[in-house]
Order: C-alpha cells, then sequence, then structure tokens
C-alpha cells in the first residue's frame, strides 16, 4: 500500500492499532516506514495521544491537493482561459477543494500545464506571422525592449506597474499574431506580467532584434547585442516616432521638477522628458533618432533627457505618449495624471522662477489648476 493512502486515512483521528489492522502492516513497520516520516520530517502529522495521531492544517491541504490534483489542474486551465486573475484563481480553487497554493506554486502550475497540450491548448494559438514591417509591429518590439522579454523558448513577456500598457500589449499582441490565450498574474509590488507561448513568434521576432536581454553578464560585465529594428532606424519618421512614443510610455517620463535655489531666494520650476535605457547600443540608437526627428537630446550613462521648453512642445506635438499611461505612484505631486496631462501642463510653463509661493505643494497644486 501507497505512503499517500495510508496518509489519507488520517483525515479523521485513528490509532496505529487501527491503521495497522487496516492496512495489515504490522505496527513498528507501518511507524518505521511511514509515521515516522509523515510526522518527522514531511509534518503533515499531529500526535493527539499515545500512538494517536491526525492530520494537521499542512497535511490536510496536502491531502486534499493531490486526492483532487487533475481535477484543479483543469479548474486552473479553465479560470485561467477566461482571463481571471491569479487571486481569483486562488480563491475559487480554495473554497471548492478546501487547498492553499502560493502565487508562485500557480504561475509554475500553469507554465508547466501550457507545455501540455491535452491539459492546455494556449500553444495551440491559431498564429498568422505578418509578411511586412508595420507600425503596430514597431510598436509591439517597443514595448519588448523597455519592459519585456522573449525567450529562446517561446516564452513572450512584458511587465508593467500600469494596467493601461498591459492592455495595449495585449491589444497589439492580439491584433497582429491572432493570440486569443494569455496569462497574467500581479506581483506583490504591483507590477502586472503579462505572456504568451509560442516559438514561431518569438523566432520572428528575432529576426528583427538580435536578443531582447539588455543585462549585462554577470561575469563578463558585457552587454548583450540588443538593437532597435533596422527597419525602424532606417524607416519613416512616423516609424521613429512611434516606436519612441511606445518605448518611452514604459521606460520613459514627463516629470515637473520644483526645487528652491537658495541663491536666488526663490522656488524653481524645471519640466523635463527622460527616457530611461541604460543599454548603451539602444540609448544611442534612440538619441540618434530623436536627432533626425530634429531633437537635441542630452545623454548619459542612465538614458536620454529633452530640457528646452521648445523640444517639450515639439515632443508633445510629434510623438506623446500612449493614451492613458499613468504617471508612476513613486512621484510624490502627479501620481494618477496620465503622462500626456503633465507633458501638456510642461509646456502651458512659461515662468520657470517662483517667489510668491512658500512651499513646493502649494506650487504644485497652483500648476494643476492649469491641467
Amino acid at each position: 500500500m501507497g505512503g499517500f493512502r495510508i496518509l489519507k486515512m488520517f483525515k479523521n483521528p485513528h490509532s496505529m492499532r487501527d491503521v495497522s489492522y487496516l492496512t495489515k502492516i504490522p505496527c513498528r513497520k507501518l511507524y518505521d516506514n511511514y509515521i515516522r516520516d509523515f510526522y518527522y520530517r514531511t509534518k503533515y502529522l499531529q500526535r493527539l495521544s499515545t500512538a494517536t495521531y491526525s492530520l494537521n492544517k499542512k497535511g490536510m491541504n496536502f491531502v486534499n491537493l493531490y486526492s483532487n490534483i487533475e481535477d484543479i489542474d483543469k479548474k486552473i486551465v479553465k479560470l485561467s482561459n477566461k482571463g481571471l486573475t491569479n487571486n481569483e484563481i486562488l480563491s475559487s480553487i480554495r473554497k471548492k477543494y478546501n487547498v492553499t497554493i502560493s502565487n508562485s506554486t500557480l504561475y509554475t502550475k500553469i507554465s508547466t500545464l501550457r507545455k501540455n497540450d491535452k491539459k492546455i491548448d494556449r500553444r495551440k494559438n491559431i498564429i498568422k506571422l505578418p509578411e511586412g514591417f508595420d507600425l503596430d509591429l514597431s510598436n509591439l518590439i517597443a514595448f519588448l525592449l523597455s519592459d519585456g522579454f522573449v525567450s529562446d523558448k517561446g516564452q513572450i513577456d512584458f511587465y508593467n506597474k500600469d494596467i493601461n500598457l498591459v492592455k495595449e500589449f495585449k491589444k497589439i499582441s492580439s491584433k497582429i499574431f491572432g493570440i486569443k490565450h494569455f496569462h497574467s498574474r500581479k506581483k506583490k509590488d504591483g507590477t502586472y506580467e503579462i505572456s504568451f507561448h509560442s516559438i514561431d513568434i518569438a523566432n520572428y521576432l528575432k529576426g528583427f532584434v538580435k536578443t531582447f536581454n539588455r543585462e549585462p553578464d554577470r561575469k563578463t560585465k558585457i552587454l548583450p547585442d540588443s538593437n532597435v529594428p533596422k527597419e525602424v532606424i532606417g524607416g519613416s519618421d512616423e516609424l521613429k516616432r512611434e516606436f519612441i512614443k511606445y518605448y518611452s510610455s514604459c521606460d520613459g517620463c514627463i516629470s515637473i521638477s520644483i526645487s528652491y535655489k537658495k541663491n536666488k531666494k526663490c522656488f524653481e520650476i524645471y519640466p523635463f522628458i527622460s527616457i530611461a535605457c541604460e543599454h548603451s547600443k539602444l540609448r544611442n540608437q534612440i538619441r540618434l533618432m530623436l536627432e533626425s526627428l530634429g531633437f537635441n537630446p542630452y545623454e548619459d550613462s542612465r538614458g536620454i533627457k529633452l530640457a528646452k521648453r521648445k523640444e517639450i512642445l515639439k515632443y508633445k506635438n510629434e510623438i506623446g505618449f500612449c493614451k492613458k499611461c499613468r504617471i508612476s505612484k513613486k512621484s510624490i505631486y502627479w501620481n494618477g495624471y496620465t503622462k500626456n496631462e503633465i507633458l501638456n501642463l510642461a509646456t502651458k510653463i512659461i515662468k520657470y522662477n517662483l517667489r510668491n509661493f512658500k512651499t513646493k505643494e502649494s506650487i504644485a497644486d497652483y500648476l494643476k489648476s492649469f491641467i
């Protein structure tokens, strides 16, 4: 008799003598081969009295999980395909099967099920591969080069804390490739992750970008050879503008800095646009594209900056940010506003030195009245 079947007997309190009688296993052998392991190593049992045991909370969860494993797997697939969040899936499983699964375990389970065509059809997306290079494909690659990744095994991921950008990624992916099945979850830090799987699409995308990995090698510190597609660099101005728009919507921002200058005895307002990019080759290519569009960007090791009022105005009129994408929650004064709202506000600022205000907060409130 298997150990799991013996463990299940302790859903209700039983003495070793009772289990020995039911299983025809001598008490000494039962204890040495099973009970001791369940009690000391896995800690699935609690001792109620001498030689009497029952499942504890951990043991009950384990037994319920593996007694209903096939039904639970089918349920997870069904709920995931309906687009439910991880928390909603976990809540449904807990109510129906009295099983508690961690978020990371659920994510791993779905990833495993994705590889099994008999259990999940996510890999059976009926995909279409575009013949040419257009705006939608350029925008998708901009998303992936800023906050995404494409693995050699066909996993296409996008991460962002702005749900509006996640929805836009899903919309573009569906439009280009006909993707219908996505996996999504929300991490503890508020980051949304959305992904789908297709080796064909991964290979197709890598025909335009050598690698979507932008992190340096841990040992050599050498950067991977990532790149902006040549179709964008050598393409039309519209293609360049849209690529920069989608890239900066993820890894860029519009800031209105407010600081007090002791030497001038006044507050100073400093609006600027920044595009974060620590990958030197990508950063250089984005800078060159901006220059080809008539901008004069400043570049350092962390990214690119546009600070002159005429360039902020030009950026607003010609490029802008994705619709509805919002300022990061880290912003003290502009959290909750869209990037385009603050970009529009930055173009209205004419006077940069303010003497009639006593606090940064009062200046921020004053500026908000123009949004």
